[in-house]
């Protein structure tokens, strides 16, 4: 990971922390909305134009909430698509690695297949030098003892 991924890593990480702030601070204040309903006694010590306000923040408090979840969610996503890069990177290496350990391993087992040949092959002729020579010694023999 290079300076700049890991600037703007920190920075999609810092706009997380202030995004879950946000919906945390958005998330109490629709449970204190729902604590304290609307009841005549704060109806009568408000303006009419708080009131408008508040009842505005109200509604539009859980599209907010949900706005920022969705706005968490993409940058999550593009944290995770910037952290593919180096992955993909790396697993290109590590595949162009295997690539070439297989072909290591093709052509030393060609290697080894054509020692295997020429060791059956000289042991094969050497048994046979053997036997020609048991035979070559019987024939001697017999002539001896004729």
């Amino acid at each position: 990971m290079n300076v700049d991924e890991k600037t703007n890593a920190g920075t999609i990480e810092a706009e997380l922390a202030a995004l879950d702030g946000k919906i945390e601070s958005m998330e109490a204040e629709v449970k204190d909305v729902e604590a304290s309903p609307l009841v005549w006694d704060r109806i009568t010590s408000t303006t009419a134009e708080e009131l408008a306000t508040q009842e505005q923040r109200r509604s539009i408090i859980p599209r907010l909430i949900t706005a920022a979840r969705i706005k968490r969610l993409e940058l999550e996503r593009r944290r995770e698509v910037e952290r593919v890069q180096p992955l993909e990177e790396e697993g290109a290496r590590a595949h162009e690695r295997l690539e070439k350990a297989i072909a290591a391993r093709a052509k030393a087992e060609e290697e080894a297949g054509q020692a295997r040949f020429l060791w059956t092959n000289a042991l094969s002729r050497l048994d046979n030098r053997h036997r020609h020579i048991k035979e070559l010694d019987r024939a001697i023999a017999d002539l001896k003892g004729a």
